[in-house]
């Protein structure tokens, strides 16, 4: 016996062309989450989160100061991973690049600086980012470039105008920090721009009190060839010398050379 074929209904018009759109992903979002939403899911991630996602959420109307779960804004998020591309996004669509976290007064700047991203730097400092602006206990953008250790971003911001002798609340500058880090590359550019040598710190210490607490030789010898003195005295009752001496070695013949009693 032969079976016919059962004849297919016949499909109304708009359901043909709904499930059309749909194997082509128009409707594939429909029911997404808010824009802001997803993009703040995409942000948790965001060394992997495409640009072209993250435009496609800005365009559909996602809010660019959308604050994160650590309570920074997007653009801090960004600066802090180094997502220059992202930033410079986020600036053209209208984002705050100057938005501070309530409890530490990081800025994008600052937490660019930080990680030592200075195409991310470029970009906030082109868009508007304000080198004057402090963290909590007045850390500097060159403190936190010192701390990065990134020469590349010292260079942005000393030619955007950066006080190289900014000091925070202990008194301590960005050659301090320079020579807490051990980057004498980094303190030579200081210097070249005006640092005070002999800036005198938390506990009185100076820039080379610092060096020779460390033990770096090439920090120390930087610093006494640039002028400083090594007969201050700190808080701890002692010379910045007088340290080296009681450490020895290569430190102290630094100081020997340098021909002072």
């Amino acid at each position: 016996m032969t079976h016919r074929p059962v004849p297919q209904r016949p499909q109304p018009r708009s359901l043909i062309l709904i499930t059309a759109l749909i194997t082509l992903g128009v409707l594939a979002g429909a029911e997404e989450k808010d824009p802001t939403t997803s993009l703040l899911s995409l942000f948790q991630n965001l060394d992997d989160a495409p640009l072209a996602e993250v435009r496609r959420l800005v365009y559909a109307g996602a809010e660019v100061d959308a604050v994160t779960t650590s309570g920074y804004r997007l653009v801090n998020e960004a600066a802090a991973t180094g997502r220059a591309d992202v930033v410079e996004l986020l600036a053209n669509a209208g984002a705050d690049v100057n938005a501070s976290h309530p409890a530490t007064g990081l800025v994008p700047l600052l937490l660019a600086a930080f990680g030592g991203h200075a195409e991310t730097v470029r970009v906030l400092l082109d868009a508007g980012a304000d080198v004057s602006i402090t963290a909590n206990n007045d850390v500097s953008v060159l403190d936190a470039a010192a701390v990065g250790g990134d020469t590349a971003v010292v260079a942005l911001l000393l030619n955007a105008g950066a006080d190289v002798n900014a000091a925070a609340a202990n008194g301590v500058t960005p050659l301090f920090v320079a020579a807490s880090e051990g980057h004498p590359q980094i303190a030579r550019q200081l210097l070249d721009a005006g640092a005070d040598v002999n800036a005198v710190g938390d506990m009185d210490q100076t820039p080379l009190h610092v060096a020779v607490m460390q033990r770096d030789v090439a920090m120390a010898r930087l610093l006494l060839e640039n002028g400083a003195r090594d007969d201050l005295i700190s808080e701890f009752g002692a010379t910045a010398r007088q340290e080296a001496k009681l450490q020895g070695g290569q430190l102290w013949d630094v100081f020997q050379r340098t021909n002072r009693t």
